[in-house]
């Protein structure tokens, strides 16, 4: 990464098209996003529903549309962190933006564009005080690859019933004998279980070999194996069906893996400067840009008078950032307004890259 770079915070759909929106620009991009894939709320809320207002495509899946968002602008090339969070953006506009991620790294932008929609989405954690002290080991807010080949003999309890702990379910079942645990267990608090035909004829024929065991309820309590905690053996479900509602039973499990769903988060320190005021920032219309120079919002957390929050506005808000961002990166240079239908050195390159 680079000062000539811009960073976006965001790989959802605002921030996709907004790679390839500065691509077109001959500037380079830098994608952040907290998520493990691509496609921001789309992705993570909307995988497997249906969208209906982009323009010239009557129906499409979130997923579906975040991967052609990543195929559109792939041909710029723009940097890809994943499961990464920014934690800090030091400096202005004048001096360059030092940003802090995550995973240690500390890198240097010319400019930031912030597109992530509600916020950065992390997983609903398990409201029992003592979780922490498993959190990261024992108990995990997805299925771990490391975890797949060390499940023998175990006892594993997957809740939530979602699309997230459904997946994992899936990955589990798909498991061979060998390798598979000795037990696991579906806990779900809703009263139906949305799992498409095939899971379910995965799930009824790992039910009848004794392989799985359906809840219906939450857990309540988390045991340990030895006084000093050190490792999970059992876990209290409160049962929600009518015909044992409120028992409470112990089911062995010295893995969880929690699937409660994703929330966004708005870190106010992150944003500080920015005039950050419930959930959104103002933002120039005409350029996107917030009260701190050099940094624009565009999506559901930018405000201006007549906002929509709307897939189809943060599109558009997209372009006005990338325009304006050539302000601070080739100042004083005329940019002019080049057509992909027209522009012979953009025809070259997306003729290029989309024939090979």
């Amino acid at each position: 990464m680079g000062e000539g770079r811009v960073l976006i915070v965001g790989a959802g759909p605002s921030g996709l098209f907004q790679a390839f929106q500065l691509g077109l620009l001959g500037i380079r991009a830098s994608l952040v996003d907290t998520l493990a894939q691509i496609g921001g709320q789309c992705s993570a809320l909307y995988a497997d529903k249906p969208i209906y207002d982009i323009p010239g495509i009557v129906r499409i899946h979130g997923a579906e549309l975040g991967d052609r968002l990543w195929a559109q602008c792939s041909v710029f090339d723009p940097e890809l962190r994943l499961a990464t969070a920014v934690e800090s953006i030091d400096g202005d506009v004048d001096q360059g933006f030092e940003v802090g991620l995550s995973d240690g790294s500390r890198c240097a932008f010319g400019a930031v564009v912030v597109a992530g929609g509600v916020g950065a989405f992390a997983p609903r954690r398990l409201r029992i005080e003592e979780a922490a002290h498993w959190e990261g080991h024992q108990i995990r807010y997805e299925l771990p690859a490391s975890w797949l080949g060390e499940l023998a003999g175990r006892h594993l309890v997957v809740s939530g019933a979602g699309e997230r702990g459904l997946a994992a379910l899936a990955q589990l079942l798909e498991l061979p004998e060998a390798c598979a645990p000795a037990a696991i267990r579906l806990i779900h608090r809703s009263p139906e279980v949305q799992a498409s035909a095939v899971q379910w004829e995965a799930m009824r024929r790992a039910i009848e070999a004794g392989r799985l065991s359906l809840h219906h309820g939450t857990i309540v309590g988390l045991h340990a194996a030895d006084a000093n905690a050190q490792r999970l053996e059992a876990l209290s479900v409160k049962l929600r069906a009518p015909e044992s509602l409120d028992e409470v039973i112990r089911v062995a499990a010295d893995r969880l893996v929690v699937c409660h769903g994703l929330s966004p988060r708005l870190s106010p320190l992150l944003y500080a400067g920015m005039g950050l005021r419930h959930g959104q920032i103002p933002v120039d219309a005409s350029r996107m840009e917030s009260s701190r120079k050099g940094i624009f919002v565009v999506g559901d957390l930018g405000y201006y008078p007549g906002k929509q929050k709307l897939l189809v506005c943060g599109f558009h808000e997209a372009v006005l950032a990338a325009y304006a961002a050539c302000d601070y990166l080739f100042p004083g240079k005329k940019i002019p307004m080049q057509y992909t239908t027209t522009s012979p050195r953009l025809r070259a390159k997306l003729d290029a890259f989309h024939a090979g």
